[in-house]
């Protein structure tokens, strides 16, 4: 089956087939905590019997003391107590040690919000948010485990409705052949691909499915200033909760739901939300600058500029920064004088959405 020669009508049953099957499975999946939670079970890095959860936390207490000698050193983590099945308690947990939100307020639990299966207007545009799990820092390298993708509708910045979901493990005969299937009918209606560290996801949804490289990408890790709402990282689980929510489950899809929520926050005194200024960053144009043969003595330089290290040829470093349209000529006058110290001629390469967070080497 071609994704291609799909029509309206064929898309959309197997966008509502897919999305029916992510609610039957989450179902089970919750019905099945539920019935563990009932007969006792409570969640101590994995499910024990409620009666042995204060020797596990001690077994894991002992465990991670310096000195240690038997096994690798554990350290219990909010989300591992959680789950006693105390609905104020899992939440307390959740939320990581009591940190509040951005307003001073306890997170609320983070719930995915009703999936509405129906096709764009043609007054409203589709993003699409997507995350991956299971991968290293390498994309050329690592295996994808876990796809997820949230389809939104959004005008004049803000977001609409959920119009679909996915939920895919990438093992077996998925990765040969039926991803792109799946995938198709997402991909072709959607205007913006959204991820949160989209340099590292960008070049391993492309190798799942070729529709990604022709849609401009948008990154809400790096595109939104978070710094000027005096965060402190760009951790999707630390926005969240300065955000106002509790982070919950460890699937990508739950993390596209995650994504959406940070998307539809107003930043404090202002009447936009964050999706409205990341489709301002997204739009700028930038130009990226490549140069090699760079004295061993000024590469600290580079570095403290922004500069990146690229790929390697003939022994020779090649180092790549992103500038805005315009400054470039500047940005390469310093590079001659200051620090190749010789008239140079950098590569220079037009980035925009389109090609922003590809894979540079």
């Amino acid at each position: 089956m071609d994704p291609n020669n799909l029509t309206a009508e064929e898309q959309l049953a197997i966008v509502t087939k897919f999305t029916r099957q992510q609610e039957g499975s989450r179902k089970r999946s919750q019905e099945h905590r539920q019935r563990l939670v009932d007969a006792g079970y409570v969640r101590v890095q994995g499910w024990v019997p409620r009666q042995r959860r204060e020797p596990t936390l001690a077994f894991i207490a002992a465990q991670s003391k310096p000195g240690a000698s038997d096994g690798a050193g554990l350290v219990p983590s909010s989300r591992s107590l959680a789950l006693s099945g105390d609905p104020p308690s899992i939440v307390s947990d959740l939320i990581g040690g009591g940190q509040k939100d951005s307003r001073g307020d306890e997170p609320r639990p983070l719930a995915m919000r009703q999936i509405v299966s129906r096709s764009s207007k043609a007054d409203e545009k589709v993003a699409l948010i997507v995350d991956v799990s299971d991968v290293g820092s390498d994309p050329e390298v690592e295996r994808i485990g876990d796809l997820g993708i949230v389809a939104v509708t959004y005008q004049d910045g803000r977001i609409g409705e959920v119009i679909g979901s996915l939920s895919i493990q990438c093992t077996g005969s998925l990765c040969h052949g039926a991803i792109p299937i799946m995938l198709a009918p997402f991909i072709n209606h959607a205007a913006i691909v959204i991820a949160h560290h989209a340099r590292v996801i960008r070049p391993l949804c492309e190798r799942l499915a070729e529709g990604f490289a022709s849609k401009p990408w948008a990154c809400t890790a790096t595109e939104i200033p978070w710094g000027s709402f005096e965060c402190e990282s760009i951790d999707l689980a630390y926005l969240l909760r300065w955000a106002g929510w509790a982070p919950a489950g460890a699937r990508a899809v739950d993390n596209c739901f995650g994504v959406l929520e940070l998307l539809d926050t107003p930043p404090a005194g202002s009447d936009q939300t964050n999706l409205s200024v990341l489709l301002a960053a997204a739009r700028r144009k930038q130009i990226r600058i490549w140069v090699d043969k760079v004295p061993s003595e000024n590469v600290e330089i580079l570095g403290s500029r922004g500069y990146r290290c690229g790929e390697r040829q003939e022994n020779a470093a090649h180092w790549w920064i992103d500038v805005p349209q315009g400054d470039e000529e500047a940005e390469i006058a310093l590079l001659r004088d200051r620090i190749c110290q010789a008239d140079i001629k950098p590569r220079c390469e037009k980035i925009t959405a389109l090609n922003r967070f590809r894979s540079p080497y």
